[in-house]
């Protein structure tokens, strides 16, 4: 009876393990469709796939997570259907069966395509030159600081470039109180530019750092629509759209498998002969992977 209950046990915690165990579903060229069994990993989590034996055949990192069920990137060694999967412990990338220290940088894991939305903090600046009132040439700086809320969309392009494209709506307002009248005709001091402003734009993001908390830096650019307008300074009928150039920075930082909280500092410019335009926009929201 005793050995009865002792061999139906191990049956059980046999097929328990079986029922639980994260596995190696497929590959395909140096990706991982990784079965988790019900183990909570996350993006950037390293792990080993181990033979029948126990010897460690490949190390792997998860990029994408979803529904119990993982694709990660091979970094080293050679994985097999069927292998099964251990956590790769800090320091502890060296394996007995080739899958050892990765060389180089962690950049190899690929992003994910993700969608979100931020709010903008948006400090501008416009440079008037050869501004020209009662026969008298002036240059001045007008400034502000204003706010705007944007829509993104993260497309994975390699494994270490994505883009991010933008649909923003903004307001562009600045200012300066001038010493005599020169603005509106020569009649006030007041002067200023204000637009509503809607911007499609993308950059081109190379990864510093992968994920969980993913750093990058990029460039790129795009077109500004002016909804409404108004200056006691510029000749608003002919501002319809303008191209803008930018260089961005950026931290995604993954909250949960398929979550992350976006951060981004860009640096946008106009150029243009009678007004210069710059801004400094800092944008924080949220973003979800799929």
């Amino acid at each position: 009876m005793k050995n009865t209950i002792f061999v139906l046990f191990l049956i059980v915690m046999t097929i328990s393990q079986l029922t639980n165990a994260q596995t190696v579903s497929s590959i395909k060229d140096s990706r991982a469709l990784l079965d988790l069994g019900g183990g909570d990993f996350n993006v950037g989590d390293r792990v080993f796939a181990m033979d029948g034996q126990g010897k460690r055949k490949a190390l792997m990192q998860i990029r994408q997570v979803k529904n119990g069920k993982a694709i990660a990137d091979v970094l080293k060694g050679t994985a097999q259907p069927g292998m099964t999967l251990t956590r790769a412990r800090a320091g502890s990338a060296r394996s007995s069966g080739g899958a050892g220290r990765p060389t180089g940088s962690s950049r190899g894991l690929r992003t994910a395509q993700a969608y979100g939305f931020s709010a903008s903090l948006m400090m501008n600046t416009m440079k008037i030159s050869n501004f020209v009132s009662s026969s008298t040439s002036y240059s001045f700086e007008m400034t502000g600081t204003n706010f705007g809320g944007s829509m993104f969309y993260d497309y994975p392009l390699t494994r270490d470039w994505f883009a991010r494209g933008h649909g923003s709506l903004e307001m562009f307002d600045v200012k300066k109180s001038a010493a005599v009248p020169i603005c509106k005709g020569g009649t006030s001091t007041d002067c200023n530019a204000s637009f509503i402003q809607t911007g499609f734009y993308g950059t081109f993001n190379y990864v510093l750092k992968p994920a969980p908390f993913r750093v990058w830096a990029g460039g790129g650019g795009g077109a500004l629509i002016y909804l409404s307008k108004e200056s006691t300074v510029l000749n608003t009928s002919k501002f319809f759209f303008n191209t803008v150039i930018m260089a961005a920075i950026g931290a995604d930082y993954f909250t949960s498998r398929n979550t992350f909280i976006p951060v981004t500092f860009e640096y946008q410019m106009i150029p243009d002969k009678e007004a210069g335009v710059t801004s400094m926009v800092l944008r924080a929201g949220w973003g979800k992977t799929f």
